[in-house]
This record gives structure tokens, C-alpha cells and sequence, in this order.
């Protein structure tokens, strides 16, 4: 049966409110302290001895004492006795006990085996580590609630601390929901789903350090979801249910949760992950997320990382934020707090950030964000340019070697990417599909590193008012045609729309859809004569996935698409793939590495072996345009 639907609550509230609500006892106990990477501490951490414990030269030199050396000068050198008043010593040797200063080894005259010289005098405790410089026993070398890293590590163990005591771990428990759920590693059948959430789940409980507890699926039966939920909290510090907590007809979290314990809030208002179930059970917290991937996401990383920040003690820490500016537009509707996938990029010493797929079930647009745009739930977002500001995922390095590549969609470009990231790790490379002109506008407003085309590009208006600032460089030749199932027979492709074929088109400004719209007329018809009609799909790939699984007949791609997806291919026509960029970016280290990378004879093999390719003047400059 539909629930009854709660007031949508603002994120920040209801994060405060369920914190507030939840009281931990965690117990405390003993690791070694070799064992202790990414623990928390429980209390102080104390130094059992001095580091170092003596006093300890700082230099090769020899160990004196230093009132002898009071009436050394140039001229009048003293001379001290090796053995008695003086001894040969390395870095990091205690000092003997009658000296108390070290002098460097250059500074020295050697008179003979017995004997040495000083020339200037030294202070007492030159040169010298003292007792204590770097700890003291009885020093304070860690806080109580502070996450261990590696050099805490070493400075415990210098200091003579041999084991720790550590808050133990939380064990959560994580039951994924849903009856046409399937266990990895088995094949789904037609209405079935690869259970997956549970794994990435589970990772980012072990990675805010959290012990995940996998309950296994449970199909959508309420006894059997109540059955799951109390032993997970019976053996569980916190439970986080994925899926199953929407309204829906076979949504039963938010009523299980309800008959065993109290609901704080179900939904909250942000796109994605509204329907957030916070509740506790049995005095515990238990969370349910969307099972769509990327709420499920969000829904973790509100609620469930600060119960485990709680949990340890630590503070939420906030956001790394960064200005960018948006290289497309920003579309959301008011009425929540929309939560907007961004890729970063570098162009002219600017960050620009791109706006992925929005939809909470697109799982691979999260695993490319860099960030997160936050559209106020007022605000119905902004226009391609203007100045925003971003809260980042992932640290920097990942996202400042980013080549950002305006126009077509091509299988070319994921070995491009590929080879870019093999030839220099760091460097990635991120297609930004979008039409000639729209790609042209991109690269002369700084929005994107350079422009992938097929087709000539000198016609185009942003070319010929700019040409001597562009350079042109070929990319590689490439078949396009007909993409359709294997038993479709040889027939007229006009004709065939005509009787109602389902057509797949590309995205308008396309040269893919741009040859269809000549091909259209050549055949004397239009897309109101299309009797199955048309639909637009984003790139190759897109299409065959719908012809393979019968739901759409026919549509334009590649040799090697096609085969992936078991299609038979028709060739249409061959046309030339370049490159656009900025003279002057070319001269740099990512406009070099494109160059190389296009040249090199591992990328024109990969390509050409995906069958359709031709890389015989890869890389080679074409000149202005």
C-alpha cells in the first residue's frame, strides 16, 4: 500500500534534528600501534620516553667540550687530544659524556693520528640534538578522538608507545531491498537488476572507517524486511536500508521502520535523494536510502558519514569549495535543493566545471564528478559563463590535467583518452558532446580546450572571423552507416522508414544528423513521413544498446559499435575527423601531449584495430583554417 507523504524537510535541518537523536556508547579498545593506521584515538597518547632520549650529534664532526675550545682562532689553532678532549662521531651518535658540542668535520685540522685542531670557538650544544628536542616523556603526542595516519605511526613508536587505545569501529549494517534484485556474477533476466549498490556502499563505510556489514538481499515481502532489519540492529551499531524507500506500491522501509521503531523524517528537499528515511530502532540509528545510485549516494554522505564522524568524535569536516565558471547552461525547476553533477577543467588559467547527466539513476556520471554545484532551492539555476561556486569530491590533482574536448561523439576519443592517461598518468581527457557551432562558440569564450569535428570546418562563422588564430590538426578517417539487426534483411532504407521502421537519430548540430537531414531529402521525404517516428539518443553507443534490445529498429553509427552490440552494419559514407585548438595552446604540455599521443604508433594500432578507422595522417598539422 502508498504511504502517506511527510513534510519535505531542508536538508540541513533534517541532518541536525537525526544527529541530535542519536546517542552513541562506543566501547574502547587496545592495537598495536603497528596495527593502528586510520584508527581514532580513545584518550591521550602519552610519550613513555624522550625522543631523542640523550643528547645525540648533529653532525659529522668530532665531540668536544666546548669551554677547550674557548681560545681557538685562525692563527693560533688549539690543539686537542684525540680519545681525551676530543672524538670522532657520526649524525645521530650520543655524545660522550665529557662533551657537550660537535664540531663539523670541514672545520677541523688533522695534526696526526693523536692529535686535531680547532681554529674558532664553539658554543656549548653546537651542533647538538639535545635530550627532548623532539618529544619529552610524558608529553601529550596525541588527542583523544584523532584519526591516526602514518607518521603519528612512527612518532608513537619512537617515543616507546607500543599499543593504543582506539574507539572500536561501527559495525553497519547494510541490506539492500528490492525483489528483482540479483546477486553479482549473475546473469539478469528481463525485469531483473545486478545488485550493486551494496558493494559501493560498503566501500565508503571502510573508507570513513566504518566495518560494512553485508545482510544479503531482501526481497520486497514486509515480514521478511522486518525479520532483516531487527538482526541487523541486534548485531549492528547502525543500519542503512538501500531501496524500498519511496511511496511507492512495494515500498515498505518507512512502515517497517514505523511498526519497529520511530521515523525522525522520510524525504527531504533535494534533487537527487529526496526520499531519505531517517529513523532509530531499538536506540539505533537506521538509515534508508533511495536505491537509485546516485541518491543513494547523497543520502550516505548527509546522514550516514556523520553518524560515523559522531560516532569517533571527529568533526564534520566541510567542503573544499572552488569558483569555476559553468561552461554550459544550468536548467533545475524550484522547489528543492538541487544537487548538480560538475566535471572540472583547466582552460587559460580558469576553472570551468561541466554539468553531467542528472538523472539520480546515472551511476557513471557520479564516478566522473569532480564536484557538486548546490542550486538553492529558490534559484532555477544559471547561464553557461556565469561564476558559481563548486564543492569538490575528489583533491585537485585529479581534475587540473583535464583536456576538455568540445564537439562529436566518437569511439576514437575513448582510445584518445585512454592512450592520453597511459602516456602521462594524471592526464584525463573528457568529451563535452554538443554541436559544431555550440562546441565553436565553447572554444572562443575559453569554455573548452579545442573542438573535435567531422567534416570541414572552415564553413563554419566562428572559423572565418578567427583564422589565423586557430590551428587545424587531423585526427583520423572514419566509416559511418546504418546500424541494424542481423535479420533485418537488405532493403531500401527510405522505404523502410516509410512502412514504419523506429529511427535513433543523433542530437541536433551533429554531422551524423546533418547527413541524415540531406539524406531525408534526397529520398524526397521528411521526418513527418517517418510512420515509427524518431527519437534523439546521445551518441553511438546509446543507439545500438536500443536497436540490440529491440527497441528501436535502425539508426546511424560505426563498424566498431556495431560489433560490440552484435549489429549488422551498412556503410554509408567515409568523412575526416580533426582537431580545432588555439595556436598558442598548442605550444603547451597538454597541447604537446595531444599531438604526441595522436602521432604515436600504439594509438593509430588501437584504433584501426577497432575496425572502421584509418590513422595515416594522425596528429599531422593541417595549417590555419
Amino acid at each position: 500500500m502508498r504511504q502517506t507523504e511527510w513534510r519535505l524537510a531542508p536538508l540541513d535541518e533534517a541532518r541536525e534534528r537525526f544527529l541530535r537523536e542519536v546517542t552513541f556508547s562506543p566501547s574502547v579498545e587496545t592495537v598495536p600501534v603497528r596495527k593502528a593506521h586510520d584508527r581514532v584515538t580513545a584518550k591521550p597518547v602519552v610519550a613513555r620516553r624522550s625522543v631523542p632520549e640523550w643528547p645525540l650529534a648533529a653532525m659529522d664532526g668530532v665531540a668536544v667540550r666546548a669551554e677547550m675550545t674557548a681560545q681557538a682562532t685562525p692563527d693560533k689553532p688549539v690543539q686537542l687530544s684525540l680519545g681525551r678532549e676530543a672524538v670522532w662521531i657520526d649524525t645521530g651518535d650520543p655524545l660522550p659524556d665529557f662533551a657537550d658540542a660537535v664540531i663539523p668535520v670541514e672545520q677541523i685540522g688533522v695534526v696526526d693520528e693523536k692529535r686535531v685542531q680547532i681554529f674558532r670557538p664553539v658554543p656549548s650544544w653546537k651542533h647538538v640534538r639535545m635530550a627532548g628536542e623532539d618529544v619529552c616523556a610524558g608529553e601529550m603526542i596525541l588527542p583523544s578522538c584523532h584519526r591516526i595516519r602514518p607518521i603519528d605511526l612512527g612518532v608513537m613508536l619512537a617515543s616507546g608507545v607500543e599499543e593504543v587505545s582506539v574507539w572500536r569501529l561501527p559495525r553497519v549494517g547494510v541490506i539492500p531491498t528490492g525483489s528483482e534484485l540479483v546477486m553479482p556474477g549473475q546473469a539478469p533476466e528481463r525485469g531483473q537488476i545486478v545488485e550493486s549498490n551494496g558493494t559501493v556502499i560498503s566501500g565508503y563505510l571502510r573508507e570513513w572507517g566504518a566495518v560494512p556489514d553485508y545482510r544479503g538481499i531482501v526481497p520486497d515481502e514486509p515480514e521478511r524486511l522486518i525479520q532483516a532489519v531487527q538482526s541487523a540492529v541486534k548485531k549492528c551499531d547502525m543500519v542503512v536500508l538501500n531501496a524500498g524507500s519511496s511511496a511507492g506500491s512495494e515500498d515498505y522501509t518507512v512502515s517497517v521502520i514505523q511498526k519497529l521503531g520511530r521515523v525522525l523524517q522520510h524525504g527531504v528537499a533535494t534533487r537527487p535523494g529526496k526520499p531519505v528515511i531517517l529513523g532509530i530502532v531499538e536506540g539505533k540509528p537506521v538509515v534508508g536510502l533511495p536505491g537509485y545510485p546516485v541518491s543513494a549516494y547523497l543520502g550516505l554522505q548527509w546522514f550516514v558519514r556523520p553518524l560515523i564522524e559522531k560516532w569517533f568524535g571527529t568533526p564534520i569536516g566541510k567542503a573544499n569549495e572552488v569558483r569555476v565558471r559553468l561552461g554550459a547552461d544550468v536548467a533545475v525547476k524550484t522547489g528543492a535543493e538541487d544537487f548538480v553533477r560538475v566535471a572540472v577543467g583547466e582552460v587559460r588559467g580558469e576553472w570551468v566545471a561541466y554539468p553531467l547527466a542528472k538523472g539520480a539513476g546515472v551511476a557513471s556520471s557520479l564516478s566522473r564528478a569532480d564536484g557538486w554545484l548546490r542550486v538553492p532551492i529558490d534559484h532555477s539555476g544559471w547561464k553557461a559563463g556565469t561564476c558559481v561556486s563548486v564543492e569538490m569530491i575528489h583533491p585537485r590533482g585529479s581534475w587540473e590535467n583535464r583536456l576538455l574536448v568540445a564537439g562529436e561523439t566518437d569511439v576514437g576519443l575513448d582510445v584518445l583518452a585512454d592512450r592520453i592517461s597511459s602516456h602521462i598518468s594524471g592526464f584525463t581527457l573528457l568529451p563535452l558532446p554538443m554541436g559544431r557551432e555550440e562546441a565553436w562558440h565553447a572554444l572562443r569564450e575559453g569554455r573548452c580546450h579545442l573542438v573535435m569535428s567531422a567534416g570541414d570546418m572552415s564553413g563554419t562563422e566562428e572559423a572565418e572571423a578567427n583564422e589565423a588564430s586557430w590551428v587545424c590538426i587531423h585526427g583520423w578517417r572514419r566509416v559511418r552507416g546504418w546500424m541494424m539487426q542481423p535479420d533485418s534483411g537488405h532493403r531500401s532504407i527510405g522505404e523502410w522508414l516509410r512502412q514504419g521502421a523506429q529511427l535513433l537519430v543523433h542530437p541536433r548540430g551533429t554531422r551524423s544528423r546533418q547527413w541524415l537531414e540531406a539524406q531525408w531529402s534526397d529520398w524526397g521525404i521528411g521526418p513527418q513521413d517517418l510512420r515509427g517516428g524518431y527519437r534523439v539518443a546521445a551518441n553511438d553507443r546509446q543507439i545500438a544498446a536500443a536497436i540490440a534490445v529491440g527497441s528501436a529498429d535502425i539508426g546511424i553509427g560505426c563498424p566498431a559499435v556495431a560489433r560490440e552490440f552484435g549489429l549488422l552494419f551498412v556503410p554509408a559514407w567515409e568523412e575526416e575527423v580533426q582537431f580545432v585548438a588555439p595556436r598558442d595552446w598548442l605550444r603547451s604540455p597538454m597541447g604537446r601531449l595531444l599531438v604526441d599521443v595522436l602521432q604515436s604508433r600504439s594509438f593509430r594500432m588501437r584504433l584501426e584495430m577497432s575496425g572502421g578507422y584509418r590513422c595515416g595522417k594522425s596528429g599531422e598539422m593541417i595549417g590555419s583554417l
